[in-house]
């Protein structure tokens, strides 16, 4: 699973403006899923992630 957005902490928001992105953001999108079952949608992404966990944790030092 791939980012489907990104942005970097300083990059401008707009080609032809002064604003500069205050912080990093990843966006993730996972398949449309037709459920009432919260897990059928948070398992992918906590698969995904729990094994990061650390480093996504050192990352925010």
């Amino acid at each position: 699973m791939q980012p489907t957005r990104t942005w970097k902490v300083g990059e401008k928001v707009l080609p032809d403006k002064p604003f500069e992105r205050f912080y990093t953001c990843w966006i993730y999108k996972i398949d449309q899923l037709e459920t009432l079952v919260v897990e059928d949608v948070l398992d992918p992404l906590y698969n995904l992630f729990n094994p990061k966990v650390e480093i996504i944790n050192q990352l925010k030092q």
